[in-house]
């Protein structure tokens, strides 16, 4: 007798991706995570959404919550020279956040429940004044940052194609699987 039967399961496709720029623009080189989006938005076709966040994190959260993958785009003082481009995975940064900055503990804790493979990708800033325009170490790295995503997101799809194959992953035109059932 067999107890296996199968129902139709809907799938929203493939893991979804966000990138995301962060930071205030009229703060300067603060504003690179912004500027880069907008390079990233202009100058290649997408797969995925690009969005502006700006400062405004918290209220990004439920928009974080809908993708299974995000690269964000920010600025991020280690200590490097101008225009050095750093990437890294959040839980290491989120970490550092809570234990350095008790303003950003709150921040830390909201990106940490999330359940979304994120990536920083940022710059190391120059000069963060008032004003709109990249310091010119700054300008030239945004470039850098936006093809570091692409091999991201490149890296990500190549791990789908992986999983498709061995079928834990619907095809990528598929929006429904057939999912048998033993029981």
């Amino acid at each position: 007798m067999d107890h296996t039967s199968s129902i139709d399961v809907l799938f929203t496709g493939r893991p979804r991706t966000l990138i995301a720029g962060l930071g205030n623009i009229r703060l300067g080189d603060d504003g690179v995570g912004v500027h880069a989006v907008r390079y990233f938005q202009n100058c290649t076709p997408r797969t995925c959404l690009a969005a502006e966040i700006g400062t405004d994190l918290l209220c990004a959260v439920p928009l974080f919550q809908s993708y299974d993958r995000i690269v964000v785009f920010d600025a991020f003082q280690a200590g490097g020279k101008p225009g050095s481009v750093y990437t890294f995975r959040a839980e290491d940064i989120l970490e550092k956040c809570a234990r350095d900055s008790p303003r950003d503990t709150e921040l830390a804790r909201a990106l940490g429940n999330l359940s979304a493979e994120m990536v920083i990708v940022a710059a190391e800033p120059d000069k963060m004044e008032w004003r709109i325009e990249l310091s010119p170490a700054v300008e030239a790295a945004v470039p850098v940052m936006v093809r570091e995503a692409h091999r991201i997101i490149a890296e990500w799809q190549t791990a789908d194609a992986r999983w498709e194959r061995i079928g834990l992953l619907p095809p990528a035109n598929s929006k429904r699987a057939k999912i048998r059932i033993a029981g």
